[in-house]
């Protein structure tokens, strides 16, 4: 079976974002300094992390936050596969995308 092991939220107004979801669920979220033209990058804590970054409690996940200007986005979901493009063949036999 494979593991759902990210999300990416991205909203209008990060300030409003990320504070609406640190005070509602008590998430922990951390701009990111990127090294890159662009939006700026916030991780996201829902679990305890290890040394690692990786989440101390099974089955739990972390993700990320993002500022979107544009028209607004639906979560992404980071799902864990042993071959991508062996994966994306599956995903397009099943008339996915």
């Amino acid at each position: 079976m494979n593991k759902v092991v990210h999300f990416e939220i991205a909203g209008g107004n990060i300030e409003e974002l990320t504070k609406f979801y640190a005070d509602l669920f008590g998430w922990q979220i951390e701009k990111v300094p990127m090294e890159h033209e662009g939006p700026d990058y916030y991780m996201v804590r829902t679990v305890e992390v290890d040394e690692n970054f990786m989440p101390k409690e099974a089955g739990a996940i972390n993700g990320g936050m993002f500022q979107n200007d544009g028209a607004p986005l639906p979560p992404t979901v980071g799902i864990d596969v042993d071959s991508i493009d062996d994966k994306s063949k599956e995903i397009e036999a099943a008339c996915g995308e």
